[in-house]
């Protein structure tokens, strides 16, 4: 885990807890700027995330471990802001990672020029929309003319990936009683799959379960 906190009891809390998972965190600290944090409120049954990016806003190349990594993802919210992107292409390439795959971020900061480097992008429907215009199976394949494979979540849907101009379609495993980071989630054990030599379809099932 590679991120940018705030010198605050904040950080202390994320490094303890991460430690305490058994992941390796290189967390540089920002002597100004406080750890990002964000509120999540429900509204007429919809999720609504507001963010302070904080001490992320100043994340920057140097912030990098000398590390190798079978895979590499790379947070939208990094990659398509306009303060960080530099930071996170440097990240798609800084590993030596077999696979390296991006999530979509917010779409109000999603631009199709921004995907270089990507080899495996993962978007939901409204994001996927906002970087085509399109809508369903023809957004991931319009997506998939810029990087290698687009697997686009599809909620209580499942999900559908395009590469080139296949598509695999797979349904949704049980849903979860609190499904944030979720989609985090499924990036993750998708690119491990695919580092690791699982084709598509028995990636996407590890990434759907």
């Amino acid at each position: 885990m590679v991120g940018r906190v705030g010198d605050d009891p904040a950080a202390a809390l994320i490094g303890a807890q991460l430690v305490a998972a058994g992941i390796e965190a290189f967390l540089a600290v920002d002597p100004a700027l406080p750890t990002g944090s964000f509120a999540e409120a429900s509204i007429g049954g919809s999720r609504a995330v507001v963010a302070d990016r904080g001490a992320t806003d100043a994340f920057q190349a140097v912030d990098l471990p000398a590390v190798e990594a079978d895979a590499v993802l790379v947070s939208g919210y990094l990659l398509f802001h306009e303060r960080t992107h530099a930071a996170a292409r440097a990240a798609l390439r800084a590993f030596d990672a077999r696979v390296a795959g991006a999530t979509g971020g917010s779409r109000s900061l999603i631009g199709r020029e921004r995907l270089a480097d990507v080899d495996v992008l993962v978007v939901n429907a409204e994001e996927a929309g906002a970087l085509t215009g399109e809508e369903g199976e023809a957004a991931a394949l319009a997506l998939a003319e810029l990087v290698e494979l687009v697997c686009m979540t599809l909620g209580a849907e499942g999900a559908v990936a395009a590469r080139g101009e296949r598509v695999e379609r797979i349904a949704a495993g049980p849903t979860p009683a609190d499904a944030l980071g979720a989609g985090d989630a499924f990036a993750a054990r998708l690119l491990l799959a695919l580092a690791g030599g699982s084709d598509l379809v028995e990636a996407l099932g590890r990434a759907v379960a």
